[in-house]
């Protein structure tokens, strides 16, 4: 793993700490991913990434311990480059569109969909249209798709690629989303997504927690095809049910959880590291990370009379 100068073991500096995690979300694209997208190391080392950039000054090493350990035993693609370099040799003679690289995902023909995502990459400027455009197609099953796709898009934008890594990422979406179950049509839907931190937070199941922080994101998000991941999670969100505990919703506001939401801190941080420190297995506690990071993030911009709710999904990680 290459390192930057300003990177010491002891005392790592900003940029080393920056450095160090690119590196990181390199890796975790590279890796061969066989299992459910939700798990890909893509999102444990980006909700990593999250949790470490609250004491980006003073970073956690145990965090960044875990950080290298968790790729132990995973291996790694090491031919991603073979097709551009088939396509570079043969020249790219025929207009290439995005919508033909979506068409070819629709009709599941992955390897042809592959061979257009290299001629498309290429002669792109830039990467990001076409993982947008990967991502508005995994949004149509959003239940599978929507956590790993803003792991995803997150990481790549993190810092600058160049277009050799770049192509790496293309090429880890494109493995992932070969099981999409596309669904049918359906007529656009309006929701409040604001109304929905409640639902979330007194659901029993981690993963909605996962899902409803990564729909939030991609709903705020700045992007594109901002406007079409707004109707994707939309729809998902309506047509969900919900199925929340009748635990009641008691006006709390946990001293830790206000002073994060107001100023920042390593209150989420402490958390991590005790996860990390169980003698639990690796794959369990990134999962573990993934949840913490969602409620950190659900934590910034929950109604503040949801704290209460979130200190008790942090008691029973």
């Amino acid at each position: 793993m290459i390192m930057s100068s300003s990177f010491s073991e002891n005392h790592p500096t900003t940029d080393g700490i920056i450095e160090f995690l690119q590196s990181l979300l390199l890796k975790a694209a590279t890796v061969h991913h066989i299992g459910h997208p939700q798990n890909h190391p893509i999102v444990v080392i980006n909700s990593l990434k999250n949790i470490l950039g609250d004491v980006r000054k003073n970073p956690s090493r145990i965090l960044m311990k875990f950080g290298k350990d968790y790729f132990m035993g995973k291996s790694l693609r090491k031919n991603d480059e073979n097709r551009l370099n088939k396509i570079k040799s043969k020249g790219v003679t025929t207009s290439v569109f995005i919508m033909d690289l979506e068409d070819l995902i629709l009709q599941r023909k992955l390897k042809q969909a592959e061979e257009e995502a290299a001629k498309l990459f290429i002669l792109a400027d830039s990467p990001q249209a076409i993982l947008e455009s990967l991502v508005n197609i995994s949004l149509h099953d959003f239940t599978r798709y929507g956590i790993f796709s803003y792991h995803l898009l997150r990481a790549f934008a993190f810092r600058h690629f160049t277009k050799e890594e770049s192509w790496k990422f293309i090429i880890c979406f494109l493995k992932q989303i070969r099981s999409v179950n596309f669904a049918p049509y359906q007529q656009d839907t309006t929701i409040n997504i604001e109304k929905y931190f409640v639902n979330t937070l007194k659901s029993k199941s981690k993963i909605i927690s996962n899902q409803f922080n990564s729909a939030y994101r991609l709903y705020h998000s700045n992007y594109v095809r901002t406007g079409s991941f707004k109707k994707s999670v939309c729809n998902w969100i309506a047509s969900k049910q919900w199925n929340p505990t009748s635990q009641k919703l008691k006006d709390l506001h946990p001293e830790k959880l206000v002073s994060f939401r107001n100023s920042g801190g390593n209150y989420f941080v402490n958390i991590a590291e005790s996860i990390i420190n169980k003698t639990e297995n690796i794959f369990t506690k990134g999962k573990k990370l993934v949840f913490l990071d969602s409620l950190r993030m659900i934590c910034k911009d929950a109604p503040e009379n949801t704290l209460g709710l979130i200190e008790q999904r942090l008691k029973n990680i």
